[in-house]
């Protein structure tokens, strides 16, 4: 089997994430390769009907989706006693879904975590149920016992 080089992984900061992120690594040991950690955000614009939207400035928006990323991705490398993988990490505007599928076909494998920060019910979230039907790469989903 070729060696894979790079692995896109969602981040959202989601314990479910973080278990995509470890499983990654290890996937990247394993095959010599390298991480893309990626967390999108979106800036939302917020008012009602009548009223002068409210428009936040985007520069905390996207230092704080950067700061989100770099404690998560610390989190788990914190956890592990040492990790030999280049864990590259970026931060895209965009809905995180059509991000990672984006993303994804810079890379030779998507791993995302089944259920994030928005999850509702079910065994997939929406994210990685669109990067199931929609990414161009292999995708794993990797499952999260939240109990």
């Amino acid at each position: 089997m070729a060696a894979m080089t790079r692995i896109a992984v969602g981040v959202d900061g989601s314990d479910a994430s973080l278990a995509a992120l470890d499983w990654a690594i290890d996937e990247a040991t394993l095959r010599s390769g390298s991480i893309l950690a990626v967390h999108s955000w979106q800036y939302v614009v917020f008012g009602t009907s009548g009223l002068e939207p409210y428009l936040p400035e985007r520069k905390p928006l996207e230092e704080n989706a950067v700061g989100l990323l770099q404690a998560a991705v610390n989190t788990v490398v914190d956890r592990r006693e040492h990790v030999e993988v280049e864990i590259e990490q970026r931060t895209v505007e965009g809905s995180a879904g059509s991000v990672l599928v984006d993303v994804g076909t810079e890379c030779d494998m998507l791993v995302i975590g089944a259920r994030g920060h928005s999850a509702l019910s079910g065994l997939l979230g929406s994210v990685s149920t669109h990067c199931a039907h929609h990414a161009t790469v292999p995708t794993v989903i990797v499952p999260f016992d939240r109990d």
